[in-house]
């Protein structure tokens, strides 16, 4: 049997010291996730929406980044606008495939927008970038000037996104705003007057 020499490290401490390493970094790891988590709530953005307006500043925005990062996306910069988010209808039911949704509504003034679906993991991460969209200038608003989205595996009349067929395949909207005016674009509160409303299922 081996003896270490006097002085030094035996295996068995060896072992204990790369234990103590891995569990540290497991534990940092662990704390990190969670505290993304936390800031991956975001801020309310009205009814089932989510906004991360702090995602890129130097102070305050680092979980937010990491929110964004860990999902394979960069943040999105205040600079250009907001960029909202919602994985579950306003009655907090989450989105699946196989129902029929409503996106309806009006939007804060801007340049540009568009609002795409994104099909989502089991953790509830944003999969493979595969997404149905539509822009502003594709969007038909209805008599009144609103927003009218219908969300659904079979085509629609009027402005129409296309849901995953699955019933157990779900999916989040995101809502990209561009070239808002500066005084409502960095408004932690800034509520989104747009309703998400399941039909059927």
């Amino acid at each position: 049997m081996v003896q270490p020499e006097e002085g030094g490290i035996g295996v068995t401490e060896l072992a204990k010291v790369l234990l103590v390493i891995l569990l540290a970094a497991l534990g940092g790891y662990v704390s990190v996730d969670m505290a993304a988590s936390m800031a991956g709530r975001g801020v309310k953005g009205g009814g089932a929406w989510q906004s991360w307006p702090q995602a890129d500043a130097r102070e305050g925005g680092l979980y937010a980044r990491y929110h964004h990062l860990r999902q394979g996306e960069l943040p999105f910069s205040r600079f250009l606008g907001r960029r909202f988010e919602a994985r579950t209808d306003d009655d907090g039911n989450a989105l699946k495939g196989g129902c029929r949704y409503v996106v309806e509504g009006t939007l804060p003034p801007s340049r540009f927008w568009t609002l795409a679906l994104y099909p989502l993991q089991d953790a509830g991460r944003e999969a493979e970038p595969q997404a149905s969209w539509v822009a502003a200038e594709d969007a038909l608003p209805n008599r009144k000037g609103r927003l009218r989205i219908v969300i659904d595996s079979r085509m629609r009349p009027g402005t129409w996104l296309r849901a995953p067929v699955e019933e157990d395949e779900r999916f989040m909207i995101v809502l990209r705003l561009y070239g808002l005016n500066p005084l409502v674009r960095d408004r932690a509160d800034m509520a989104l007057p747009l309703k998400i409303r399941r039909e059927s299922c």
